[in-house]
């Protein structure tokens, strides 16, 4: 993987090499992605959410479509791109924001998955807008939705060095690869604005599976679908427990 230089500064350029290019891109033979990720829905950065600009919950991956490629910036400083991931195995794309109580419910559930079935499929979360921000309106509402008892002591990120900081408060586990959204949401607007959907892609380039909430033992299921692997055995659900005969 190519480095980035400094978790915030060098994002734009390696971005704007991803973002720039149309068509699509060769990722394994007989597959291919679709290139074009688009940023800046709803005004993003600069405009508000309101009571007239707000996104649905919702996801704009079909199965069987094509996947669009993406180069984001890491968490730890580095950059992922999807069609590298994809020359070697599968890859989970997850997406979250800290101020998400049903992404962090599931939080243990995807660091579980990574770690049981990381020989099946990379694991990639990428860090978006706050779902339900203390003081700011919400994406989804146009209007303060926050949730005190459920995480929503932030408010949205304001710069990508603040963003990073937010995504460093979720921490997933090391097998992980966890993404930051730059400010203009290029994935959140691409993919889907679901703030806890989960996104199947083949070696193919092509979505196996896209679901708008994350559904562990459906995923599992659809991951044992195309890898042909029996990821369950006798366990029967991700991080579940050997029955006792």
């Amino acid at each position: 993987m190519v480095r980035i230089l400094g978790a915030v500064a060098g994002y734009g350029v390696v971005l704007a090499a991803g973002l720039a290019c149309s068509g699509a891109l060769p990722v394994a033979p007989g597959g291919e992605l679709q290139t074009g990720l688009e940023g800046g829905c709803y005004g993003q950065p600069g405009a508000a959410f309101d009571l007239d600009n707000f996104a649905e919950v919702e996801v704009f991956a079909r199965k069987g479509q094509a996947a669009w490629d993406f180069t984001l910036p890491t968490l730890d400083g580095d950059e992922v791109h999807l069609a590298e991931l994809l020359r070697t195995k599968p890859v989970v794309v997850f997406s979250g924001s800290y101020s998400c109580p049903v992404y962090r419910r599931n939080g243990s559930k995807i660091d579980q998955l990574a770690q049981r079935l990381g020989d099946q499929v990379h694991v990639v979360v990428v860090y978006g807008p706050e779902a339900h921000p203390e003081n700011d309106n919400s994406p989804y509402r146009g209007d303060n939705w926050a949730k005190p008892d459920k995480f929503s002591d932030v408010d949205l990120a304001t710069s990508f060095a603040e963003r990073v900081a937010q995504a460093g408060r979720v921490g997933r586990g090391s097998q992980v690869i966890e993404a930051v959204e730059p400010m203009d949401n290029p994935f959140w607007c691409t993919y889907g604005t679901a703030p806890n959907a989960a996104y199947l892609i083949g070696m193919d380039g092509r979505f196996a599976a896209v679901h708008d909430w994350f559904d562990a033992p459906t995923l599992v299921s659809s991951i044992e679908a195309l890898t042909g692997a029996d990821l369950r055995g006798d366990r029967g659900r991700p991080g579940g427990r050997r029955r006792k005969r």
